[in-house]
């Protein structure tokens, strides 16, 4: 595509303005609703300019092939023939621009719009084979990636809990990336979840968002989530019996903690360990990569994060190349796995092509 200097410098502007926008809006100075909205404008406007490039992009080079192949077969023939192509194809080109601007506009409004909404909440049944009676039903709420920061409202973290308690558990699991920042800038925002209660108990592990605080800062953590509740699970497991059911609740730490924390290394086998024989056998990882050891360690369902369904696209191609499963639930040789798409966002607050969620997994027999 033939983009004006006109365009480009127009580009150029509007990105700067969104950087300077994002300064303003990270500021310390600045709470409340006022700096969720300033971020929002920032992050909305760099992401139009990105996903403008990359559609204009791809037409140039689309372009620049097609022109090539004719060029070579000559096909204009006259130099009137070759003037009314040039024209055709210039007025083509100004058209699809301005389709493109529209259309990166529309992506990027549906985008702020989607990440402004409260997570869905979603029920997600797996079948588990000869499962008793009396765990036929039971119900899991798995929350994850939360990603709750500065910027995030206290009214929001009430919102999750109601919707979370909406979906009546019977035990509530939160797989990670709680919390962006340390552990005594956060406490007073993620207090709402001290009031997420199941008849069985509500359980975390850890992420590479915990661990990016150092290993103090991951252990303080640990700590204050045991204070708001959480039974932290680290390479252990917790029988949960009701009836005559029993299930096998393990929780590994970080797939790559033990890059900040030695000590920390991830082994689901572990998790499983010492465990009596059971029912079904549930793993909280944070990352879906995971589900290779949990599969070879012999967990039934393996319950995980991190990737947010791609959030932005074209984010989905960068993140499916790193994890095996991008969202929803899946199967690895006898494991059944659950990537859920995350309550919150990181860095920008758009979605798209992502939506946030809450999901209450049902087990049921076959």
């Amino acid at each position: 595509m033939r983009s004006p200097g006109l365009l480009s410098l127009v580009l150029f502007i509007v990105f700067t303005i969104c950087l300077f926008i994002l300064f303003i809006g990270y500021a310390d100075w600045l709470a409340g609703e006022w700096q969720i909205q300033i971020l929002r404008v920032g992050w909305a406007g760099l992401v139009f300019t990105i996903l403008y490039l990359i559609f204009a992009g791809t037409y140039h080079i689309i372009s620049s092939v097609f022109s090539y192949l004719f060029q070579k077969r000559k096909i204009y023939k006259t130099s009137d023939t070759e003037k009314a192509v040039v024209d055709r194809r210039l007025f083509l080109s100004r058209s699809l621009q301005g389709g493109l601007i529209f259309l990166s506009a529309g992506l990027t409004g549906n985008a702020w719009l989607n990440a402004a909404e409260l997570p869905v909440a979603r029920v997600v049944p797996i079948q588990i084979k000869g499962l008793p009676e009396d765990l036929d039903g039971f119900r899991i709420v798995h929350l994850t990636d939360i990603h709750a920061d500065t910027y995030t409202s206290y009214e929001w973290m009430d919102a999750i809990v109601a919707i979370a308690k909406s979906l009546a558990p019977d035990l509530i699991t939160v797989t990670g990336d709680l919390a962006d920042g340390w552990v005594e800038r956060m406490s007073s925002i993620v207090r709402p979840l001290s009031r997420l209660s199941a008849p069985h108990g509500c359980y975390f592990v850890t992420d590479n968002h915990e661990y990016s605080t150092g290993a103090g800062g991951v252990e303080r953590w640990i700590s204050h989530l045991k204070h708001l509740g959480f039974d932290v699970l680290l390479n252990e497991h917790r029988v949960i019996t009701r009836g005559k059911g029993t299930v096998l609740l393990g929780g590994v730490t970080d797939y790559n903690a033990v890059y900040s924390v030695p000590d920390h290394i991830s082994l689901p086998s572990a998790a499983i360990l010492g465990g009596p024989p059971v029912d079904v056998s549930v793993l909280l990882a944070h990352q879906p990569k995971s589900i290779y050891q949990a599969a070879e360690a012999g967990f039934d369902i393996q319950l995980s994060g991190h990737t947010h369904g791609g959030q932005i696209f074209p984010g989905h191609i960068l993140m499916a190349i790193t994890q095996p499963f991008l969202k929803g639930l899946h199967r690895y040789r006898n494991t059944q796995i659950y990537v859920n798409q995350g309550a919150g966002c990181w860095g920008p607050k758009i979605r798209l092509g992502s939506t946030a969620e809450i999901a209450a997994i049902v087990l049921s027999t076959v």
